[in-house]
């Protein structure tokens, strides 16, 4: 993608801002609330600029170890080129450097699009609020920025494969659900059946993630121990 730049939010970007604010969202941030992101000492806020435009942007709070993600948007004819990702990413390598240790947010649980988007940086629904969006419920999602680290770890997943047999297993099927998971939550509609399905086979991914992370936290700590 050609002349893609991601800024730190500053005064200069302000009324594009606003623009796609009122572009995007039912319920727009105000000029006011948008000034007062940049006064406050703990708004972690990024512009995505291609070919010098101003395309996306996303808002967030960072308060001691927790980074809170308020606001994520791409302006509509620039979706899907993987603009959002791109913002994603700077915001959770940029929140990591300030000493963040989780990141979390909460979305429309119709909003696909954007739920797959998290899934596919780790996010995981921690609860689910119904009727927090008139009849709509949000789903509140976190990730955790240290076992996220670790999880991309190449040479300790090899260390894990070396001790412990079965990590390649669990590899293997975390792999294989999220390849499910993903076309699933592509699909515009879900029978009730697949819905409960889904989030079976999310649950199930949770837990094989979070079995993977404690074996590789024991390859480190046997590996470290046996210096």
């Amino acid at each position: 993608m050609q002349n893609l730049s991601i800024e730190t939010f500053k005064e200069e970007h302000l009324s594009d801002i606003l623009k796609l604010e009122r572009e995007l969202f039912e319920e727009p941030y105000s000029e006011e609330t948008l000034r007062r992101e940049l006064e406050l000492p703990f708004s972690l806020g990024l512009v995505v600029k291609l070919n010098g435009e101003t395309v996306g942007y996303c808002l967030s709070w960072l308060i001691g170890e927790t980074c809170e993600l308020h606001r994520i948007g791409v302006k509509k004819k620039f979706q899907e080129r993987g603009l959002g990702r791109a913002l994603l990413k700077t915001l959770l390598k940029e929140a990591a450097g300030k000493g963040a240790r989780e990141v979390i947010l909460e979305v429309n649980k119709k909003n696909r699009k954007a739920i797959s988007l998290y899934r596919a940086f780790s996010f995981s629904k921690i609860l689910e609020r119904k009727n927090y969006y008139g009849n709509d419920s949000a789903l509140i999602m976190k990730l955790n920025l240290q076992e996220e680290k670790m999880l991309r770890d190449e040479n300790l997943k090899a260390l894990a494969r070396e001790k412990f047999h079965h990590f390649k297993t669990l590899e293997k099927k975390h792999q294989e659900l999220d390849d499910i998971i993903d076309k699933m939550e592509k699909k515009a509609v879900l029978t009730p059946k697949e819905e409960q399905e889904l989030e079976k086979m999310k649950r199930e991914r949770l837990r094989l993630r979070d079995e993977m992370t404690l074996l590789m936290k024991k390859a480190k700590e046997e590996a470290e121990n046996e210096k």
